[in-house]
């Protein structure tokens, strides 16, 4: 089973200010992206999940702390998808890390 997925989406000009930041929201979209492409390295098409099963993965809680900000030009987001998911907890980890 995949431990580690790791999905890239550039920073694009309309996800800033005048500054070129990105606005803070974005990042939680971004953390989506991650989220159905870790789905799709593991073999699930979402959509194909909601129809033939009648089944929906929610969001119930989100927590983001930013550390560094995205800059359009000078870097791009990375939302590392970390699976870390002990038999009690099912759980996904998100991490967004603009530095690259």
């Amino acid at each position: 089973m995949i431990e580690y997925h790791d999905a890239v989406v550039r920073v694009r000009y309309a996800e800033t200010d005048q500054m070129g930041v990105v606005y803070h929201a974005n990042y939680l979209v971004w953390f989506e992206v991650g989220r159905v492409e870790l789905m799709r390295a593991l073999g699930f098409e979402y959509k194909r999940m909601e129809k033939e099963d009648d089944c929906r993965i929610v969001v119930a809680d989100v927590h983001c702390r930013y550390h560094h900000s995205a800059m359009y030009g000078r870097s791009s987001a990375h939302p590392d998808v970390h699976r870390g998911i002990p038999e009690s907890r099912r759980q996904v980890f998100l991490r967004s890390d603009s530095r690259r």
